[in-house]
């Protein structure tokens, strides 16, 4: 039987009343927020609970033992990424390039397993595999060669060797990735057991409820700040941020319209961060008409990226000019001219175009994932739509669950598909895989894209790999390949009393290890 967890701070909704009130000129119910001795309680919480805008226990994550490597830190990877995308020793605490297709870590010393047991360049080995049988795509994404080719190896206990499919330089920091987390082989995501090495091991999970974890006392890198952590499953916005008031102390993704509502409560606080995430629309590029340059570029003149961040947002983002947020090392968002909002040139444009009144299908999805408010999709999607009709597009918005909506867009039925997209590892490499042709996976922008961004990828220097990628994002701008519409800010609703949660541009690195929070 699964254990419920009950709310634990019945106290905490006291505090945050009493702050309310006194900041309303009375203090009515005080005397709930003393001890036996009248003294205020101290101390540091044992517990703390953290809503989540994602589903961490969906079926998704079972080959991580039924939840999510994201946020929880019961999984790792074998290298982290800094708040500045500096790549950072973490399991691994060297690496090296052994020649143009092969890589050597090598593996920290005197790291436990949950279950007492030694990590070993073995288990490496095995949570590479079980990666690769599980996610094929990791093939594309991190440049794995296939498991017949070997693409892991130890060559002994502290040493792994990986091989890619090709010409990678970015390879380490491509897999500074929460999916590329190292387990034990007894992790069993049918049974909820997750047996990795992070600061906190798995306790029980309820289905799209819950998920609890407790410190592990012998991680390497020291006992965490707080016991236990709870995290909650409120996909709903609204019920997520109505939970701060007396069920939460860190709320993640409160809706925009709620934040000042939220910041009027002296008891909360809400933390906001650049993300590397861009919202935008792809174009299918192989179907028509959307394989008209033309009839892009009229629907991103069609759009104000402005109007989307101060009404939809609230100001809480920042417009878009490419695929790639402005935050990351290699952005090309300097040198990218906006598409700034212009109906009359995007009429002219449509009827230079090949469209001669066809319905276009705008795919989007009614699940939150990620940062993703599916709430906000609707809302923009239909905006893109309005916007269209005013230059003469019809589109018609279709709303599914996210498998289907993954599957509509690698069948490449529809013309156009919104995402919130960014890298989530060290590198923003990836980013470009689904307009390059090697595997034809996604959308082609040709043979000169293709040998830009493979430039790219196989520079050895920064300087050179900048300039390659700054190229490619101008490649994709010019042919209007995606309509960007904004940069992402991720938001936190987190309680005055928590200390030591960082913001962090990419959410999946924020470190819960040192949440703590006084009583």
């Amino acid at each position: 039987m699964v254990e419920r967890i009950q709310p634990r701070n019945g106290r905490e909704l006291s505090r945050r009343q009493l702050l309310a009130l006194a900041g309303g000129g009375t203090m009515a119910g005080v005397a709930g927020c003393f001890g036996d001795g009248g003294e205020p309680e101290g101390g540091t919480a044992e517990q703390i609970t953290i809503g989540l805008h994602s589903d961490i226990t969906r079926e998704f994550w079972e080959l991580y033992g039924g939840v999510s490597p994201y946020w929880t830190r019961v999984l790792e990877p074998l290298l982290w990424v800094g708040p500045d995308f500096d790549v950072e020793p973490w399991l691994a605490v060297d690496w090296e390039r052994t020649d143009k297709l092969t890589w050597e870590f090598t593996i920290r010393e005197d790291v436990q397993f949950h279950n007492g047991e030694e990590l070993l360049a073995d288990h490496v080995v095995h949570s590479i595999e079980k990666l690769i049988e599980q996610f094929p795509q990791a093939r594309f994404s991190w440049r794995f060669a296939d498991l017949e080719n070997e693409p892991v190896r130890a060559l002994d206990d502290r040493t792994v060797e990986f091989t890619t499919r090709e010409e990678f330089a970015g390879f380490a920091a491509g897999i500074a990735h929460n999916m590329v987390a190292v387990q034990h082989p007894e992790t069993d995501g049918s049974e909820f057991n997750a047996v990795g090495t992070g600061p906190y091991e798995l306790v029980d999970v309820e289905r799209e409820q819950n998920a609890r974890v407790a410190a592990f006392e012998d991680y390497w890198g020291g006992a965490p700040a707080t016991p236990e952590l709870t995290y909650r499953v409120i996909v709903d916005p609204m019920t997520r941020s109505l939970a701060m008031e007396d069920e939460l102390d860190v709320g993640f993704q409160p809706p925009k319209a709620q934040v000042e509502s939220l910041r009027s409560n002296d008891a909360i606080e809400v933390r906001e961060q650049l993300s590397s995430r861009v919202a935008l629309v792809n174009f299918n590029l192989e179907r028509g008409p959307t394989d008209d340059a033309d009839l892009r570029r009229a629907l991103n003149h069609a759009v104000s990226q402005e109007t989307i961040v101060d009404s939809i947002l609230e100001g809480l983002g920042k417009p878009a000019r490419g695929p790639i947020g402005s935050i990351v090392d290699y952005s090309a968002y300097d040198s990218l001219p906006p598409y700034e909002q212009d109906l009359e040139s995007a009429r002219g444009l449509v009827d230079r175009s090949t469209y001669e009144g066809e319905t276009l299908k705008l795919e989007i999805s009614n699940e939150a994932q990620a940062d993703w408010v599916p709430e906000q999709s609707k809302v923009l999607a239909e905006i893109i739509k309005d916007n269209a009709d005013q230059i003469g597009v019809d589109i018609d918005i279709r709303v599914s669950e996210y498998s289907a909506f993954t599957d509509a867009w690698r069948a490449k039925d529809g013309h156009m598909y919104m995402f919130l997209w960014g890298t989530k590892s060290g590198s923003s490499d990836y980013i470009f895989f689904r307009y390059h042709s090697r595997e034809n996976t996604h959308f082609s922008l040709g043979e000169e894209f293709d040998s830009t961004v493979t430039r790219g990828e196989r520079a050895e220097s920064n300087e050179e790999r900048f300039e390659a990628f700054i190229e490619a994002q101008q490649m994709m701008m010019e042919q209007a390949a995606v309509l960007p519409m904004y940069e992402h800010v991720y938001l936190m609703s987190v309680d005055r009393s928590v200390e030591g949660l960082d913001p962090h541009p990419l959410s999946e690195f924020i470190e819960m290890k040192n949440l703590r929070m006084e009583r």
